[in-house]
């Protein structure tokens, strides 16, 4: 019961509101996914290498695409599609933490640069389609897609800023 009020609390929020509350929860379980890994000694979630991929493409084209394209294109797709095809099915339209988990479990399968990296992935795709489906029809797909986007800016930015 308590839930529903959040969910309802959230779902009538200012959007601008509504995003730092999604990225602060986001920054958090990155935080403390990143102190589990560390403990379990997974020393690199991404193991094919930031600093590599700036090199390849450059620094400007590297933040566009991490910034701009991959959030619109995996919102459309992990968020925005996946929801609108899981809805299809009666038990799942009527049980959206379903529909969450799946799209974690698929936006996670999508991230495959390491096993501790898909895991991480998975967490942050349940996040993202509860975003969405919290907002649904309020801006959700802009929404989500805004919140991915600063949320790979500030990490990117974090780990791009340690030394290697």
């Amino acid at each position: 019961m308590k839930m529903n009020k959040v969910i309802n609390y959230l779902r009538e929020l200012n959007p601008t509101i509504f995003v730092a509350i999604g990225l602060a929860i986001l920054l958090v379980y990155g935080f403390i996914t990143a102190i589990a890994a560390e403990t379990l000694g997974v020393v690199e979630l991404d193991p094919a290498g930031i600093q590599q991929n700036i090199r390849d493409e450059g620094l400007i084209i590297f933040y566009f695409m991490l910034a701009i394209v991959a959030p619109l294109v995996e919102t459309a797709i992990s968020q925005k599609l996946l929801y609108f095809l899981l809805r299809k099915i009666k038990w799942l339209e009527a049980n959206p933490l379903y529909i969450a988990i799946i799209a974690g479990l698929f936006f996670g399968l999508s991230h495959t640069y390491s096993l501790a990296y898909v895991i991480l992935a998975c967490g942050a795709g349940f996040l993202f389609m509860c975003f969405y489906i919290i907002r649904f029809g309020r801006g959700s797909y802009w929404l989500t897609a805004i919140i991915h986007s600063l949320y790979n800016i500030i990490v990117t930015t974090i780990d791009i800023a340690q030394p290697e």
